[in-house]
């Protein structure tokens, strides 16, 4: 996989320095860190160091205060899942009967976009949320080191019974690439005093620690063949087997596309005792022409092809998937699909015009690569090799022909046993959260609180019948949500009778009588619903479907129905979970936002433990904060799942003073989360930070763990960014960030015929989001006034800057708020002059485009006669050709460039209306359960302070003093300090942590 790939000390070094704490001079110590994760001492060599000294001592796990001190303990619960893999039910009445039941996909992609730090927690709504678990059986993890994948992607995997790989190993010597493997090699081979390979007991204790199931590699270079690791890798198998942990996984990838019998040892195994699996090479960018070889020595060396994969490529969809069932041999083989290094193709090559839109169309992308073109799994376009384009074809979408991966692959589902059963349709990010409908936080990333999927995305029948139905569509959407970020909607497409949309495969039993149906709707926008909607399950043993009418709402906002489902007993089966729309029409829009049932069964949750709270982008009216607790889970070398402990996943509140009214702003199943920019009000606010366990029941709570957080000095922090456009910046996780901050930027920017002109010129003093405010610069012109923009891309040469990689490789984007909302409209302004703000779009995806930076481009704006009077902006957005994805007015873009510039608009003609949004208003409930609780525990807490007095930093209200290097090698650690001496301190820059009974803040010194 030819592709460069970032040293990731190099990496965190960089984000360190782009991205750090804010700076503690020689007179002063300012504000809290705004750099969220340090994964410096996550070097999968030490770790396994680590877990070898604890394995010498006998025991599997650290302790806590083990974690601190070797600088894990901030970021470990980031990484840990504590969500065991879930089993899958039989597949034996599968939608597709022609797939091989026990054919299995290996998703061999990134989990989140970014190197390191992709995929977790985040304030970043524009995030992929992948949600294709149901067809998914493994999960690479490519874009992160061996035992550094998010916990939170864990979480969502094992939820819907998907393994997944905690990072990956890449070796490459093709091309003269040098990243041999040899230091590995000679590590894995080091024995211990019982002759035993020392650190093969350690991997697998370490990956069990961390909850997750395996090791990836990209092994296109010599070693994987050597004894030493054949034999490593067949007793990392062995230790497996003997801790039960039977979904263990290591998989390699080597240079070629067929499994030889002189290969099958080292790749496969032998005389039934497996060594791996493999991913075989792509042919060209399709799958192996030929599997007869392969499948026959699979099967002679562990008589299966369970771990034997076909690897194709994402560079495109066009490829031989018609040999994927030409004869038993590919029949019977697996499927694994690649592509890229730090993004997913399905994510880089998704595009929208507007956060929402991106998002929305992220999730149909998703649907038709796995569901089929049509998104419905039993409704498939026919398999063809050609015309699966990941582009849009003039007026269909991508993908619009593909057969999609159920044709190939068994659906799973996970939700079986007993009651309860819940979904709020979250699927890992929001631009708001919301609780019941009502705001209270802001935009957020978190794949923890991705709630299981949809069996079926989206399986639509005649109702009672197994006859497609055209009648009605579902989607997921983010421009409404009843709890988290997302719901789904439910459209009429015609009249046409009645229509099931079948949601899970179920195999769901009561626990003793009474149980009911909970759920959340809403009217969607312009909606008539004439239509009526019915909750349906079906019974397995009878095949018989029950109806239950749901109330459709009266009003426009959202509304809760409990129904009780009388006729059903404790006895009875559900396998399969629904909803149905009867008379059908056009007007149909239905907003569902919660569908849960449950009974009479309850469990008391195990409480955390141990709130730890570190503030982050502290701001005079807002903060965020990363938190990690514990749990009490038995001894220390048990495992710590959280069903063990009734939990089923954990609230993080917010409530301003002691008595102050509470409000839940996350959720999550990791023992951490970061939630940001969280409003706090004023300087005299007192603002506390809880966190409770929810039950496996969905009823019953822990008492809250409250801590509460000392503001800094009102004065000294800067004030909230008041910018009501939000901000655009570089993505500096993605490949290339440095690259664009030093050659991709405008360098010039002008106006005529307006009433007053700007002038723009690059000074070379920009900020590291490589976005610039020039809002200052204002523009003023009048209602139905036409004027110019005039703008060049800075043109970089190999011969005076040692590369020509500028704003040619980019796509650029432009914008003007006509309404005065605050955001921009992404329809363009020349076809829609009643409501389009975008003004145009330059550049060629995925090829350069000269014009960018040679030239001046002009384009004229006429703006229209009812255009809001007052202020208003102009933005230009660049991002990479090769992510067209990236190229919104907010949030993040790769490897581009940003800039604003202020517009005045005048006028006497009345000003256009600002489109209404359909978000529900006011003040969000307190959460359920918090009057029923005692014993909550509130610990007040003084904030850490240090400041620094000539040679001397004086410390107050400090438990522990970390003082670090830049590269997070751990200088000194002090317990309860007052004041540390810095005179025999070398000069250069330090990052100094100071905690107090849980609450942690971040600072940087520099001794000069």
């Amino acid at each position: 996989m030819k592709k460069t790939v970032f040293n990731c000390k190099t990496l965190l070094l960089a984000l360190s320095l782009c991205a750090a704490a804010p700076s503690l001079a020689q007179t002063s110590l300012e504000s809290t860190s705004t750099t969220i994760y340090d994964f410096s001492k996550f070097n999968d060599l030490e770790l396994l160091k680590f877990f070898a000294e604890l394995d010498a001592q006998g025991r599997k796990y650290p302790t806590i205060a083990e974690l601190k001190a070797k600088g894990l303990y901030d970021e470990i619960e980031f990484v840990r899942s504590h969500v065991a893999k879930r089993n899958t039910i039989n597949n034996d009445d599968r939608l597709v009967q022609k797939t091989y039941a026990e054919r299995e996909l290996f998703l061999n992609l990134p989990s989140g976009a970014g190197k390191i730090v992709g995929g977790y927690p985040s304030k970043d709504f524009v995030n992929d949320n992948f949600s294709m678990w149901n067809y998914t059986t493994l999960f690479g993890s490519w874009n992160h080191t061996l035992f550094q994948a998010p916990g939170s992607w864990v979480d969502a995997a094992h939820q819907n019974g998907t393994d997944i790989m905690s990072g990956m190993k890449f070796f490459d010597t093709t091309g003269g690439r040098g990243q041999g493997a040899n230091l590995w090699m000679e590590f894995i081979a080091e024995r211990n005093a019982n002759d035993e390979f020392k650190y093969a007991r350690p991997l697998i204790n370490l990956l069990r620690f961390l909850g997750m199931d395996g090791i990836n590699y990209n092994w296109e270079a010599n070693g994987y063949a050597s004894t030493n690791v054949v034999n490593f890798h067949k007793r990392l198998y062995e230790i497996a087997k003997e801790e039960n942990f039977n979904n263990f996984h290591i998989v390699i990838y080597t240079m070629s596309h067929i499994l030889p019998g002189y290969l099958k040892d080292a790749l496969f195994g032998s005389n039934g005792k497996r060594t791996a699996e493999v991913m075989l090479n792509y042919e060209g960018n399709g799958f192996s022409t030929d599997m007869n070889s392969s499948y026959r020595n699979a099967k002679d060396a562990l008589k299966t092809t369970k771990g034997l994969y076909m690897g194709g490529w994402i560079v495109g969809m066009d490829k031989n998937w018609n040999d994927l069932d030409k004869d038993v041999y590919h029949h019977e083989s697996g499927i694994a699909l690649w592509g890229e290094h730090d993004q997913s193709r399905f994510w880089s090559y998704n595009k929208g015009n507007s956060p929402q839109q991106l998002m929305t169309n992220y999730q149909m992308l998703l649907e038709r690569a796995f569901s089929g073109g049509h998104r419905n799994p039993a409704n498939r376009p026919n398999v063809v090799d050609r015309g699966n384009s990941l582009e849009a074809q003039g007026g269909n979408p991508a993908l619009y022909n593909f057969a999609g991966m159920a044709t190939w692959i068994p659906e799973q589902s996970t939700i079986q046993g007993k009651l309860p059963f819940s979904t709020f349709f979250n699927i890992g990010n929001g631009e708001r959260y919301v609780y019941k409908g009502k705001k209270t936080a802001g935009s957020w990333y978190n794949m923890s609180n991705q709630d299981l999927v949809p069996t079926y995305r989206w399986l639509v029948y005649r109702s009672e019948t197994t006859n497609v139905s055209n009648a009605i569509d579902a989607q997921f959407t983010n421009t409404d949500a009843y709890m988290g970020g997302s719901c789904l909607q439910v459209k009429g497409k015609a009249t046409d009778g009645n229509a099931d949309l079948i949601l899970y495969k179920t195999l769901l039993e009561g626990n003793g009588g009474n149980i009911v149906a909970k759920l959340g709707v809403k009217n969607g926008k312009e909606a008539m619903n004439s239509s009526q909607l019915y909750l349906i399950v079906r019974l397995k043993n009878s095949q018989q479907w029950k109806e239950y009418l749901v109330t459709n709402p009266t009003t426009n906002k959202w509304e809760e129905r409990e129904i009780t489902l009388s006729d059903l007993t404790s006895s009875d089966v559900i396998d399969r979970i629904g909803l149905r729309v009867k008379n059908t029409n056009t007007d149909f829009n239905m907003l569902v936002g919660k569908l849960e049932l449950s009974d009479n069964f309850t469990a008391t949750p195990t409480a955390p433990k141990d709130l730890t709270i570190q503030v982050k982008e502290e701001k005079k009216t807002s903060l965020s904060v990363k938190a990690t607790w514990n749990v009490e889970c038995g001894a220390g070398n048990e495992l710590q799942h959280n069903d063990k402990e009734n939990i089923h996943h954990f609230e993080i509140l917010y409530k301003n003073g002691e008595e102050g009214a509470v409000t839940e702003i996350a959720r999550t199943k990791q023992w951490a989360t970061y939630v940001g920019d969280i409003q706090v009000g004023e300087q005299d606010n007192k603002p506390y930070i809880g966190v409770r366990s929810a039950s496996t029941d969905l009823k019953t709570y822990s008492p809250v763990v409250w801590k509460a957080i000392e503001r800094g000095n009102y004065n000294s922090l800067p004030a909230a960014n008041t910018n009501i456009y939000g901000t655009p910046e570089l993505d500096v996780s993605a490949a290339g960030a440095a690259i664009a901050r030093q050659f991709r930027y405008l360098e010039q920017f002008s106006t005529t015929d307006a009433i007053e002109n700007v002038s723009y010129n690059d000074t070379g003093s920009r900020p590291a989001t490589n976005y610039v405010d020039m809002s200052s610069k204002v523009i003023k012109v009048r209602q139905g006034q036409e004027f110019t923009i005039h703008f060049k891309g800075h043109e970089a040469t190999d011969e005076n800057d040692g590369s020509h990689d500028d704003l040619r490789y980019c796509i650029g984007r432009g914008w003007i708020d006509l309404d005065g909302d605050g955001s921009f409209n992404p329809d363009l302004l020349e076809f829609s002059p009643d409501h389009g703000e975008c003004l145009f779009t330059i550049g060629n995806k995925r090829s350069r485009t000269m014009e960018n930076v040679q030239g001046l481009y002009a384009f004229k704006i006429k703006v229209p006669t009812d255009a809001k009077v007052g202020m208003s902006r102009i933005r230009i957005v660049f991002s990479d050709a090769w992510f067209e994805g990236a190229l919104q007015p907010t949030g993040k873009f790769n490897k581009g460039f940003a800039i604003d510039f202020g517009v005045e608009i005048t006028g006497e003609n009345t000003s256009r209306k600002v489109g209404s949004d359909t978000w529900d208003e006011g003040t969000a409930s307190e959460p359920e359960g918090l009057n029923a609780q005692t014993g909550i525990n509130i610990v007040e807490t003084a904030k850490p302070s240090a400041q620094l007095n000539n040679q001397t930093i004086v410390l107050s209200n400090v438990q522990n003093l970390w003082i670090y290097t830049l590269d997070g090698v751990l200088v000194r650690h002090i317990t309860r300090p007052t004041n540390v001496s810095t005179k025999s301190f070398a000069k250069g820059t330090y990052l100094i942590k100071i905690e107090n009974n849980g609450i942690i803040e971040t600072q940087k010194m520099i001794i000069r």
